[in-house]
């Protein structure tokens, strides 16, 4: 083989691998940006499922703090009563 026939495979072997790097650039970038976004789609879900459990025990400990003020408040009526009972038998001793 003469130098121009060398020369001129040694060109379209260039192009060809400049063209396909090219490509597989592209190709990097896009699966880089799907992966992104499958990342920032777990991370939504990860902190939607932590919010959800985080309101469900807010709404367990609200739940639990107006059971402990409804019995605060049952005991206090009962004290009130008894008090009021204890008056009375007072009142009809004397």
């Amino acid at each position: 083989m003469t130098i121009k026939k060398y020369r001129d495979k040694y060109q379209t072997s260039k192009k060809s691998l400049i063209q396909e790097n090219t490509e597989l650039k592209i190709e990097n970038q896009v699966i880089k940006r799907q992966l992104l976004s499958i990342r920032n789609l777990i991370d939504d879900i990860l902190t939607e499922d932590i919010l959800e459990e985080y309101q469900a025990k807010q709404e367990e400990k609200a739940k639990k703090l107006k059971t402990k003020q409804t019995k605060s408040e049952l005991k206090e009526n009962e004290t009130q009563e008894k008090e009021q009972n204890n008056e009375e038998h007072k009142e009809i001793k004397e």
